[in-house]
């Protein structure tokens, strides 16, 4: 069937057969830029727009979480470091005390010579291996120049000594109970044997020069 044809059968077709014609393909045509055009278009709209609330959900989820981290990091952060001031505290109190008790157990050199000889009569139960005795100038502050001529000594003993577990004890307890501000540094144990223990001590004191 050619286009002449068609054209002819066309114009003799009542006004009223044209406008539904007319309508009719206008129909089509509509319908079909709806949906070779308008639907497809309007579905990929509607998917970026799902997924761009669920982006923005997620960055706001994110972002709440983000504000929740900072806050504990920096309690936790508040926390610690108010944790290290009062331990500071406490060793700074600790150390104010020693230095006072430094200050104050201040034996005479006579008191010292006895209190050395006190040492070796209380271990007449055990075996001396070696007594050592370092004596220092003591010097209170090493900016002062004045600290030279100090008249304290800071006197540093150091015992090794074997015997039994319970004469180890007991001399131990004995160095405790004395009443000089005796300053403890290391105390070392050892076994022997069965029978025997080996101990290492090491403290010091402070006297006065004679």
């Amino acid at each position: 069937m050619s286009f002449s044809s068609v054209a002819e059968k066309y114009k003799l077709l009542s006004n009223r057969e044209k406008l539904l014609i007319l309508l009719s393909s206008l129909a089509l045509i509509i319908a079909l830029f709806f949906l070779v055009i308008i639907e497809p278009t309007n579905k990929t709209v509607n998917v970026f727009k799902s997924r761009l609330a669920s982006t923005e959900n997620n960055l706001a989820e994110h972002r709440q979480q983000n504000n929740a981290l900072k806050h504990s990091l920096k309690q936790q952060a508040s926390d610690v470091i108010q944790q290290q001031l009062a331990t500071l505290g406490l060793q700074h109190d600790k150390l104010k005390e020693t230095l006072e008790t430094h200050k104050l157990a201040i034996i005479s050199a006579t008191n010292f010579s006895l209190f050395l000889s006190q040492l070796l009569t209380a271990a007449s139960a055990l075996q001396v291996e070696d007594i050592q005795v370092y004596t220092q100038t003591f010097i209170g502050d090493e900016a002062s120049l004045e600290a030279i001529d100090s008249a304290i000594f800071r006197q540093q003993i150091t015992l090794s000594l074997q015997g039994s577990d319970s004469n180890v004890k007991d001399y131990l307890a004995f160095i405790e109970q004395n009443t000089l501000g005796i300053v403890w540094n290391t105390v070392e144990y050892k076994r022997l044997d069965n029978q025997s223990t080996g101990l290492i001590i090491s403290f010091h004191l402070f006297s006065a020069k004679e």
